[in-house]
């Protein structure tokens, strides 16, 4: 999470937007084993490692949101 994530409970990020790139990361990462799917990947974030999940408007339109991180990109 730290390496492309700022973590701090005022950040959120839409949660379309955090999966592509933690899917990029594990590719560029050549990480071994099963990647996550985007429903798993949530569940972790909120569950394991205490982000909670939301909405929230951004740019007109209400989305899905994880709070307490934003992608550093």
């Amino acid at each position: 999470i730290e390496e492309c994530c700022d973590v701090d409970q005022k950040y959120f990020v839409v949660q379309a937007e955090l999966y592509p790139a933690y899917s990029k990361w594990w590719r560029d990462c050549n990480e071994e084993g099963d990647m996550e799917s985007a429903q798993q990947f949530g569940a972790v974030l909120c569950k394991n490692k205490g982000f909670a999940s939301g909405r929230e408007t951004v740019r007109g339109k209400r989305d899905r949101v994880y709070r307490g991180l934003r992608l550093k990109i």
